[in-house]
C-alpha cells in the first residue's frame, strides 16, 4: 500500500472539510437572503477541452438559473478560439477552468482584477507543462477531486497550500440507485472504459479467467469504445500490439462467449443494473469515477490497488492483484453487501454535497491582485 503518514494526511483532510463546512455557512447565509433582494446573477464560464466530468454539475447550475452561464470549449489541452475566449473575460465574473492545462494558463495571464478564478485538475496534469505556466497569483482556488491527488500537486508544483480546496468527485445516487435482478448480476462482473492499456484489461481477463474456472456463470461484461475506434490508440504500436494480444486471447479462449462488449454510451445507470461487482484493475486513477458509480448501482467494489485508492474507498475493497480480486469475487455475496457499499457513496461523494461545495467556493470574493 501507499507509504503515506495517514495521520498527518486525515488531519488535512479534516481541515479541508471544516473549510468546506465554512463554505457551505457563507452559501447558506447567501440563499436565505431576503428573496425579495434583487442582486445581479453572476455570470460564469466554464472553459476546457473535455467537460463531461462537470456536466451534471453544469446542468444542475443551468436548472436552478441562479447564474448566467457560458461555455467557452476548447478544441484541445492548447487550441482553443482565442476571440471567443477574450470575449469570454470581458463578460465574465467567475471563471472556472476544468483541467488544469492550456486553458488555465490562458485565463490566469487575462483574468482581470474583479474576476474569479477556478481551476479543477485532475491527475494527468501531472505529467504536463502547463501547471508551471500559471500565473498562480491570478488563481483564486486550484480543486483538487481526491487527497491523494492534491498532495501531489502541492509537491510536484509547489503550490500555495491556501490556494489548494479538496472537493471530491461526485455521483448522482439517486439516478444510479434502482433495481437489480441479483439472479444474474451475482454473476456479472463489470468494467467501465478500458482504454489506454493502463486501465489494463489484461489483468481484468486474468482475474475473470479464474473466476470462471471456478463457476461458468460468471460473465464480465465491458462498457467501453473499443482501442479501433480510437485513432490516437491503435495507431500507437505499442497500444495497438497490447489490444491485438487481448482480442486474439478472447478469440481464442474457452471463455469467450462470457466476455461481452456493451460500447460507449450515457445509459450507465441502466448499464449498472445489471452488474453485480465494478471491477478496477488500472496502474493508476485519481479518482476512479465508474467505481463510486458502480457501488451507487449497489455493485461491490474490486479495487486493484493504486497510490491514494485507500484516501477514497475502504481498504476492505482494495486487493493487491488479481488473484486476490479473483478470490475476492468468489468469496462475496454482492447482494448482501448491496446497501453498504451503497450508503458509503452516498454519505460521501452524493452530487448534492459537492455541488454546495462547489457553488459556495465560486460565491467567495475574488483574490485582489491585478491582472496580467
Amino acid at each position: 500500500m501507499l507509504d503515506l503518514d495517514f495521520n498527518a494526511l486525515q488531519r488535512k483532510v479534516k481541515a479541508e472539510l471544516e473549510r468546506a463546512t465554512a463554505r457551505r455557512d457563507v452559501l447558506n447565509g447567501i440563499v436565505s437572503v431576503n428573496e425579495t433582494t434583487q442582486t445581479a446573477r453572476k455570470k460564469i464560464v466554464f472553459a476546457g477541452h473535455d467537460l463531461k466530468f462537470i456536466r451534471p454539475l453544469l446542468s444542475r447550475l443551468e436548472a436552478e438559473n441562479r447564474y448566467d452561464i457560458q461555455i467557452d470549449q476548447w478544441s484541445s489541452h492548447s487550441v482553443h478560439d482565442e476571440s471567443h475566449s477574450r470575449k469570454m473575460v470581458e463578460w465574465a465574473d467567475v471563471i472556472f477552468c476544468e483541467w488544469g492545462l492550456g486553458n488555465a494558463e490562458w485565463y490566469s495571464r487575462y483574468k482581470r482584477p474583479h474576476q474569479k478564478l477556478i481551476v479543477r485538475m485532475h491527475a494527468q496534469e501531472r505529467k504536463t507543462i502547463f501547471p508551471k505556466r500559471f500565473t498562480y497569483e491570478n488563481i483564486d482556488s486550484i480543486v483538487a477531486i481526491s487527497p491523494y491527488i492534491l498532495e501531489e500537486f502541492r509537491r510536484i508544483f509547489k503550490i500555495d497550500s491556501e490556494k489548494m480546496r479538496l472537493i471530491t468527485n461526485y455521483v448522482d445516487t439517486n439516478q444510479l440507485n434502482r433495481p437489480k435482478d441479483w439472479e444474474d448480476a451475482k454473476f456479472t462482473i463489470g468494467m467501465v472504459g478500458v482504454l489506454p492499456s493502463l486501465k489494463r484489461l489484461d489483468l481484468a481477463l486474468d482475474t475473470f479467467e479464474k473466476v470462471w474456472k471456478e463457476d461458468h456463470r460468471y460473465r464480465l461484461v465491458i462498457k467501453s469504445r473499443r482501442p479501433e475506434q480510437v485513432a490516437w490508440i491503435w495507431n500507437n504500436a505499442d497500444e495497438r500490439y497490447h489490444y491485438q494480444a487481448i482480442q486474439k486471447r478472447i478469440a481464442e479462449s474457452e471463455w469467450s462467449g462470457n466476455v461481452e462488449w456493451s460500447g460507449h454510451g450515457d445509459d450507465m445507470a441502466s448499464w449498472y443494473e445489471q452488474i453485480g461487482y465494478i471491477l478496477s484493475m488500472s496502474d493508476f486513477e485519481s479518482f476512479h469515477l465508474a467505481v463510486a458509480e458502480g457501488m451507487a448501482s449497489g455493485a461491490y467494489p474490486i479495487i486493484r490497488h493504486w497510490n491514494g485508492a485507500e484516501t477514497i474507498y475502504n481498504r476492505e475493497w482494495i486487493v493487491e492483484d488479481s488473484s486476490m480480486a479473483a478470490e475476492r469475487i468468489l468469496s462475496t455475496q454482492p447482494q448482501e453487501e448491496s446497501e453498504r457499499v451503497k450508503q458509503f457513496v452516498e454519505n460521501r461523494y452524493d452530487i448534492e454535497t459537492v455541488y454546495e461545495e462547489v457553488v459556495s467556493l465560486m460565491e467567495l470574493e475574488p483574490v485582489s491582485v491585478e491582472g496580467a
